[in-house]
């Protein structure tokens, strides 16, 4: 009989062992997960539409811009340091234009350029979640209004997703960002979004955009915290 209690007892106690790692381990997916999500909500957040200096209706971008220094950072004449990331199709030329800007502007991140338009509707989504559906009508032409119309606040995220999706697509990935691009068009046009909050003086910035380069088209979506441009490729 003790030796039955004995048993017992241990095998107790090694199912209390298992429900603990059980519970432990899914405590690390948990994490891992919500981790995951929130990196995904980072890349995508505040990927709203901007526009130029003629007030023209473009696809904004990521406000975060929180790049780390690395491979694809580098230091301008003016100390300015230029992050572009991932975002390695950002061609020469542009990085050039950005690194030869005068002023001091500290961290000059790029957090945006193309995507397609699930990622588009995934952005729009986002900033609809975080500013309203009035705001988000105040930044884009008839056909981004046509997407950000189709949300409905009834609807669950995975609803509106679909459903925003459907309508960039009737309206023309294109006529709703500019951003919704393939990489082969990237290629002559260069449309990225820079984190208005990681620059010293983004009012200067814009101001010496506009001044030094009267063909750029920008766009500085303050309310956002980034800074639309396109750059024409030569």
């Amino acid at each position: 009989g003790d030796t039955e209690n004995v048993g017992d007892d241990i095998l107790d106690a090694g199912e209390d062992i298992v429900d603990g790692v059980g519970e432990a381990g899914k405590d690390v997916i948990d994490g891992v997960e919500n981790a995951g999500d929130s990196l995904v909500n980072d890349a995508d957040s505040n990927e709203n539409a901007g526009g130029n200096n003629n007030g023209g209706s473009q696809g904004g971008g990521n406000s975060s811009g929180s790049g780390s220094l690395g491979s694809n950072t580098s230091v301008s004449t003016s100390g300015n340091t230029l992050v572009i990331g991932t975002h390695i199709e950002i061609s020469e030329y542009s990085r050039n234009l950005l690194r030869n800007l005068k002023g001091d502007y500290g961290k000059i991140i790029i957090t945006s350029t193309f995507r397609s338009p699930e990622q588009q509707a995934k952005a729009m989504l986002n900033n609809i979640k975080k500013t309203g559906i009035d705001a988000q009508l105040n930044l884009y032409a008839n056909p981004g209004d046509a997407v950000i119309r189709a949300y409905n606040p009834n609807y669950s995220d995975a609803d509106n997703l679909s459903a925003m999706i459907a309508e960039i697509y009737n309206q023309g990935p294109r006529n709703v960002s500019k951003h919704c691009m393939t990489a082969e068009e990237y290629k002559t046009l260069n449309i990225m979004d820079i984190s208005r909050n990681q620059i010293k003086n983004p009012s200067g910035f814009v101001a010496e955009l506009k001044n030094t380069f009267p063909n750029i088209t920008y766009f500085d979506e303050s309310y956002n915290g980034c800074i639309h441009i396109e750059i024409q490729q030569p």
